[in-house]
């Protein structure tokens, strides 16, 4: 038996060697094919016949079909000697698709000579004697029209992105769309960097957080299909999970408001590193432990838990798995060939742009993603594929319209009322509904590894810009700046707040340091601090990071930030509690009340170090004093530093674990932040 699981071992680690090795030589391949196209586009249009002699096969011919419906050939002899040496052509060319097998590739390219016509190029090619030459070549072209030129907007954004405009560059796409029309598509940079292949319009690239806003389309079309209902209890589907105090429905995971928490910051407090494999059976093993922090459809909270749920939901009702349930109803059906759902972090995704992040030292090295995990991302996507998707939205063919306006309708609460965090009001399909400069926009993005997306939609303007790259921490602010450059007018507001020409109150150091101190605020458990130096009023956050604040009103400042993005400090002072509002834009505001801080003697951190275990996580964290300071351990997670905010409460600058309240009898402590709420920690003994 042991033989043979060695001899199984290998087998597999042979398979793995060899799909390895194909996927390298694939590339690599693909690069020579490129590079041949490239030869016959810079050969004619820079007057090089010998480039072109290389680039073809000796009995190499084109065809095409002329207006009288006759087919035309000519030699490749005869096209070669138009070529005069030296002698540059005004014509622009690009390569738009590649396709091989064996010894045998396709290719498609596009030729605009401004004035006069846009060919579009078909190549058959082959590779024999080591190299690859276009054996034939058919064609069709239509008449230049003033729409081939480049528009100042194109330039534009063409000037935005050319930093990425090169071979060294990982990948970045970028499309607009107004009114319907495309305006703007573009690929740049290279999708592997190794072999600098170029990235082109059908290069996929992972969503990311993007990838939630097709598990909403999809839940929403199993509902309208008659498969499920949004009142459907989740348990009635999924029968591993723990019975709740109350139920939870399919509607509370789509509106964020099922109460479980993000299993992805939960994986972070058990110690998990970014780069460790996360699959599919390690979030069921997590989620199936989980129990709602609050009645569900009270409150909400942003976790990827709902939507690895609803893909879960998905895949029992369709009878099929979740990848498999998106490309037969979603995908193949709009004809989306470069997209697909993957829950294998190890399968081979052709014609995928890889994940890159950048360096201190300048360049970029290969960022991990060991992640299978469905719902919440992802998602594959080609900029082409993006494409087909905005346009069924506009004029659905799967879906309905009453489908598509389900998207863009705000969540709900039990009470009716919307989420409306700071950073904009949550929708049904998962996008933000907030204003820009005064104009109403949709927007989402997401960051996965070393993949960036990001989609801003002005639907008053029916207008849509995307961008996608491989290689960028953020890349929201391109995509928002293409939108500037093409609806300019259509801002009612600066794109950034002139504070020079603000119109202040004159305050004095006294009538300001009359709003010091810390403010806390319960629900996300974390402080801020109000501070006056130089005689300006100061907003201090827990890393250190300080905003100047503008007297604007009485009780009101405005936030000294970049961007056009307005942040209004206001505070009252009544005889219950001295209180501040922070409000991002239309958001709801975020309250904080007035705390004297507190100090903690030696003995009373000393009476709570000691062995502490959460078993919803199966995770142990070890607390001990150092410098006079709290500080949890694990072998995995590293140390986190805290210091007392309250009595019992002790805040942090950790991400994952920003709080934690021990109980009156000390015999635990609960950890608390935005996205897991009241997770328990039992004391197991005391160390002397």
């Amino acid at each position: 038996m042991r033989i043979f699981k060695s001899i199984w071992i290998a087998a597999l680690l042979l398979c793995f060697t060899v799909v390895k090795a194909q996927e390298t030589n694939r590339s690599a391949e693909e690069a020579l094919i490129r590079a041949t196209i490239m030869n016959y586009i810079e050969g004619t249009a820079n007057g090089e016949p010998d480039k072109l002699k290389k680039t073809f096969h000796p009995d190499f011919n084109l065809y095409t079909v002329d207006d009288d419906n006759r087919m035309l050939a000519r030699s490749g002899e005869k096209y070669i000697s138009n070529v005069q040496e030296g002698k540059k052509a005004n014509r622009l060319g690009r390569i738009i698709s590649v396709d091989h097998e064996g010894n045998a590739a396709t290719a498609k390219a596009e030729i605009i000579v401004p004035g006069w016509r846009v060919f579009t190029d078909y190549f058959l090619l082959l590779k024999y004697e080591g190299s690859w030459k276009i054996v034939q070549k058919s064609y069709t072209w239509r008449d230049y029209l003033d729409a081939d030129q480049p528009t100042d907007q194109n330039r534009s954004v063409d000037s935005l992105f050319s930093e990425f405009d090169r071979a060294d560059h990982p990948a970045v796409a970028a499309l607009v769309i107004h009114k319907g029309e495309v305006i703007y598509k573009k690929a740049m940079g290279s999708a592997q960097l190794d072999n600098q292949i170029p990235a082109t319009t059908s290069t996929k690239f992972q969503l990311g957080g993007m990838s939630k806003h097709f598990t909403a389309f999809a839940t929403l079309l199993l509902e309208e299909k008659g498969k499920l209902s949004l009142t459907d209890d989740i348990r009635n589907h999924l029968s591993y999970l723990p019975e709740y105090e109350h139920t939870i429905t399919i509607n509370h995971l789509l509106t964020l408001s099922s109460g479980l928490p993000d299993f992805w910051t939960l994986k972070n407090i058990a110690g998990w590193h970014r780069d460790d494999v996360l699959t599919q059976a390690h979030v069921r093993e997590i989620v199936s432990k989980l129990t709602p922090a609050f009645t569900p459809g009270d409150d909400y909270t942003y976790s990827n838990t709902d939507h690895w749920l609803l893909a879960e939901i998905i895949a029992k009702i369709s009878g099929q798995s979740f990848p498999e349930f998106m490309k037969q109803e979603v995908f193949n059906p709009l004809e989306m060939e470069n997209t697909l759902v993957v829950d294998d972090f190890e399968q081979y995704i052709p014609n995928a742009a890889a994940s890159y992040e950048p360096v201190r030292n300048g360049g970029f090295k290969r960022s991990a993603l060991n992640y299978g995990i469905n719902g919440p991302t992802n998602v594959y996507a080609s900029i082409d594929d993006l494409l087909k998707w905005e346009m069924n939205l506009l004029e659905p063919k799967i879906g309905s319209t009453k489908l598509v306006n389900k998207l863009y309708e705000a969540c709900l609460l039990n009470n009716g009322n919307t989420m409306d965090p700071a950073f904009g009001r949550i929708t049904y399909g998962q996008q933000l509904i907030h204003k820009e400069r005064g104009v109403p926009k949709a927007y989402q993005t997401g960051t996965l590894g070393g993949y960036s997306s990001s989609i801003f939609k002005f639907m008053e303007d029916e207008f849509t810009v995307i961008v996608l790259s491989s290689g960028i921490p953020y890349n929201g602010y391109l995509g928002m700046q293409s939108a500037y450059l093409f609806i300019e007018d259509q801002f009612t507001e600066p794109a950034r707040t002139n504070f020079a020409e603000l119109k202040t109150l004159k305050l004095s150091e006294k009538q300001l340091k009359k709003y010091e101190s810390i403010y806390w605020n319960e629900r996300s458990g974390y402080s801020r601090e109000i501070a006056v130096e130089n005689d300006t009023l100061r907003y201090v956050r827990t890393d250190g990071r300080a905003s100047s604040l503008l007297p604007v009103e009485k009780d009101k400042f405005q936030m000294m930030i970049g961007g056009d993005e307005k942040i209004f400090v206001s505070f009252s002072d009544n005889k219950e509690a001295k209180t501040m509002a922070f409000t991002q834009g239309e958001a709801s505001p975020i309250q904080f009340e007035s705390i004297t801080p507190i100090s903690a003697s030696a003995n009373e951190l000393n009476n709570l170090v000691g062995i502490y275990y959460c078993e919803s996580l199966n995770t142990v964290y070890e607390l001990s004093v150092e410098n006079n300071k709290l500080v949890a351990s694990n072998m995995k997670a590293g140390k986190v530093i805290f210091n007392p905010i309250l009595e019992g409460v002790f805040e942090s600058n950790s991400w994952f674990f920003p709080r934690i309240q021990f109980k009156e009898d000390k015999s635990g402590f609960h950890l608390n932040s935005e996205e897991v709420r009241y997770l328990f920690f039992r004391r197991l003994d005391t160390i002397n």
